[in-house]
């Protein structure tokens, strides 16, 4: 029966729940199903080896030696800027010893009526009242910015060297104490806080910190210069002078009229 009705048996076996498509509803007469294919096998380590993922490696080395050369290339340009304030400030400072008639050319960038040091508080008065003008502040910023150094304490104390003559600087202190006047309220402080942060090495700079350099600068004004050694012999012929004068009293009191010109 089996091989006169082949097709009986397979409706039976389906009926039954032979599934379809295995090889038990075929039978020997009938060739089985192709199988689905399977994934071709790669080796490990192929797919990295694959010219794709090549050129992606490749991309990332020229990316990352792109980045190298330019934050390279960005410290040299700023080591070659603060070089060039420097050497600026040197030369200026070369020019005011040595010929101030070229020193003064270089002002020339600075508004009317304006040079630097200021030598007395007229013409810092001056400078006050065109302050007011945002251009004016900006061409003064840009003239000082060429000043430089090596550490906010430096870079504060050449600004303000080059601001106040000598003179002017003894006139002075932070808050003002006694005769002498405040700086923190000049709009000059303003213009100073923002050039001390153009510089690299006290761009972070917080105004405590300049407000600090500043105190200690003007405190130091009248030492400056050889102040301290004027002060030191004023001092000592005032000494002198009140030591003369007691010895002048107390021979006076054992010799009367010796040193008045009466004779004994």
């Amino acid at each position: 029966m089996e091989e006169k009705y082949p097709k009986l048996k397979i409706k039976m076996e389906t009926e039954i729940g032979v599934a379809e498509g295995s090889p038990q509803s075929y039978d020997h007469h009938y060739p089985l199903p192709p199988s689905a294919p399977s994934a071709p096998f790669l080796p490990e380590g192929a797919a990295e080896q694959s010219p794709f993922a090549a050129l992606q490696k490749e991309m990332r080395l020229m990316r990352n030696e792109y980045a190298n050369s330019f934050g390279r290339l960005f410290q040299l340009m700023e080591q070659q800027t603060q070089e060039i304030r420097e050497l600026k400030e040197v030369q200026l400072q070369i020019l005011q010893s040595s010929n101030p008639a070229a020193a003064a050319e270089l002002n020339d960038t600075l508004p009317d009526g304006v040079s630097f040091p200021l030598g007395c508080s007229d013409d810092l008065a001056n400078l006050e009242h065109q302050l007011g003008d945002q251009e004016v502040e900006q061409s003064v910023i840009q003239y000082l910015a060429v000043i430089g150094g090596n550490s906010l304490k430096e870079v504060t104390y050449n600004l303000l060297r080059g601001l106040f003559s000598q003179d002017l600087a003894e006139q002075y202190t932070w808050t003002g104490v006694g005769w002498k006047k405040a700086f923190h309220s000049l709009r000059l402080k303003h213009v100073l806080f923002k050039v001390v942060r153009l510089n690299k090495e006290s761009k972070d700079a917080t105004n405590v910190e300049i407000k600090k350099a500043c105190q200690e600068w003007f405190r130091a004004a009248p030492d400056r210069n050889g102040g301290r050694r004027r002060r030191m012999e004023r001092a000592r012929a005032r000494e002198m002078g009140e030591g003369l004068e007691t010895f002048c009293h107390s021979e006076e009191e054992q010799f009367p009229g010796r040193y008045s010109g009466t004779p004994f």
